[in-house]
């Protein structure tokens, strides 16, 4: 009767364990993510489709299959737009299909189709799209920034929607880029960081070093420029790039040998691979550090020496070569070799039909070079030639409306009439200076105006990126953390699956320890009851047996 009890008392303790292992399967979380796929009337799927939460920053992009995932729930109104136009929204109500007018007439828009006698079929993927906002934000930078970030906002969107690692350090480089031609070197470099935080590459690494040498973070540029020395698998020019960043890191913080050796470094370096136009560029960045450690003679050498090198290859970087040779003699009060430096420059300009030219450090107009040309005279006092030299700067300068080197202009006409003792052109001259001021005074505020604007829009779109950074980084975190939950999960219904079945195994095992009890017990009574027989009929009187 025990036995009973006992076997009885282990099989329902085997089946309530199997039924809450049950339960805990069935009662593994389900993923919060609303996943689902878009196609035309004809069932051709849609990508770059963007879907967004409404009244949230929630958004992703469909891909080349027209699939996508969102962190959404029953009840969220979802929002279907197509390059900034929307489509439509529908409730989420856990049904299987959906099917929405398109209210845009957009969903086509781009999109390469192609017409059968059928239907309607879509050659378009989603690194297509990816790549084709990319191009559209390089090509309209320059002319365009505010178009050309939201064309790298709606790359993101894709790239964020897919992970791709790639994508994403791409359209933060090309931000950076957009930053850096806007000299707003402080979002370059926080661009540039998460698109190295992505894809940890030389030339993302060399972006962030230039952009935090710019921005004044110099230590950071510093060990950022050291840290690309450590780089293996680096091409001349970027050792070149890296050497000069180094050296104009250290002139920065006036450690000028230690700049000087690097720059004499990357010149080095550039001589082997023949780089004239960064020799130039090296040459006079010498000269420079050589005059501020006073070595004058020296700076001279190594200037002249850039403007040979390149005077007679590129018509541009020769004039911006000789205005730096120019500048340089009128910071010594070497005023003959100025003015004859002056008129090469002008030359260069006339000769090769520039009115502007321009690189990372100088800009020159040629109504600019006459004025400096201009007042370099005034400083030999050679006022009859200066002159006509300056007249014809300020009418240039009133004929494209460049109001700054018309009023630079007429003051130094002012000047020069004083000097002669023509007192009416003097005054005539001055009065013009004043109201030109007041002009540009004006013209100033209005690009105040202009710049306020553009950097509250700048700042605008930037925070709406960062947004989608940090909505990026939530929905990782929340797929790593379904992804751990669900790991824990199924390791928990492994090992309640294992103790099931040890315990199935155990009472196997018991089932047959007490089977073999009961054997032996049974085997071994009646074994006993043989023997007490037989001690039975030992003990029987002899007599009583014969008798019966």
């Amino acid at each position: 009767m025990k036995l009973k009890k006992l076997i009885i008392f282990f099989i329902l303790l085997l089946s309530v364990l199997a039924v809450t292992a049950q339960i805990d399967k069935e009662a593994m979380p389900a993923a919060k993510f609303y996943s689902d796929r878009i196609t035309d009337e004809y069932g051709n799927p849609l990508s770059g489709i963007r879907v967004r939460i409404k009244s949230t920053n929630i958004s992703t992009i469909t891909d080349a299959n027209g699939e996508f995932k969102i962190n959404a729930k029953n009840g969220d109104i979802i929002e279907l737009s197509k390059n900034g136009r929307i489509i439509n929204t529908y409730r989420l109500n856990g049904s299987t299909y959906y099917e929405v007018e398109d209210k845009s007439e957009q969903v086509l828009e781009n999109a390469n189709v192609y017409k059968s006698s059928r239907s309607k079929k879509l050659e378009y993927n989603t690194a297509d799209v990816f790549n084709s906002y990319i191009d559209s934000a390089n090509n309209a930078k320059k002319s365009n920034p505010t178009q050309s970030i939201d064309y790298v906002e709606e790359a993101l969107l894709m790239a964020n929607a897919s992970r791709n690692k790639e994508q994403i350090a791409q359209s933060y480089v090309v931000l950076g880029d957009i930053y850096m031609n806007l000299k707003q070197y402080d979002l370059a470099s926080d661009n540039y960081k998460i698109a190295l935080d992505n894809v940890k590459n030389a030339p993302n690494q060399l972006k962030y070093a230039k952009a935090l040498l710019l921005s004044g973070n110099y230590r950071e540029s510093e060990n950022q420029f050291n840290g690309l020395l450590k780089e293996r698998k680096l091409s001349t020019l970027q050792q070149i790039e890296i050497h000069e960043g180094l050296a104009d890191v250290y002139f920065k913080i006036n450690q000028l040998s230690d700049a000087e050796r690097e720059y004499q470094t990357a010149l080095t370096l550039s001589k082997k691979v023949n780089n004239t136009a960064k020799i130039a560029e090296l040459n006079g960045k010498l000269s420079l550090l050589l005059e501020a450690k006073g070595q004058t003679v020296k700076a001279e050498r190594f200037l002249l020496q850039a403007n040979d090198s390149i005077a007679n290859k590129n018509p541009q970087n020769a004039a911006i070569a000789s205005k730096k040779v120019a500048d340089f003699y009128s910071r010594n009060n070497n005023v003959e070799k100025e003015v004859q430096q002056r008129k090469q420059t002008l030359n260069s300009l006339v000769d090769n039909n520039l009115d502007r030219v321009e690189d990372d450090e100088v800009v020159i107009t040629k109504q600019r070079a006459k004025l400096d040309l201009g007042n370099a005279l005034l400083k030999q006092k050679n006022v009859q030639e200066a002159i006509p030299i300056l007249e014809e700067s300020a009418e240039d300068a009133e004929n494209i409306n460049d109001i700054e080197t018309q009023k630079d202009a007429v003051q130094k006409l002012s000047e020069a009439y004083v000097y002669l003792g023509d007192d009416d052109k003097a005054l005539f001259n001055y009065k013009k200076y004043v109201a030109l001021v007041d002009e540009l005074y004006q013209q100033k505020e209005k690009e105040i105006d202009a710049i306020v604007s553009l950097n509250k829009n700048l700042t605008e779109k930037q925070s709406r990126i960062n947004s989608l950074e940090k909505d990026r980084e939530l929905t990782e975190s929340k797929l790593q953390l379904y992804q751990t939950e669900q790991e824990l999960t199924t390791e928990n219904y492994r090992r309640q699956q294992l103790i099931i079945y040890s315990l199935i195994a155990g009472v196997l095992l018991l089932l047959l320890s007490l089977f073999w009890m009961f054997r032996s017990n049974k085997q071994r009574r009646l074994a006993n009851n043989l023997l007490a027989l037989k001690s039975l009929r030992t003990q029987m009187n002899p007599h009583f047996i014969f008798n019966a």
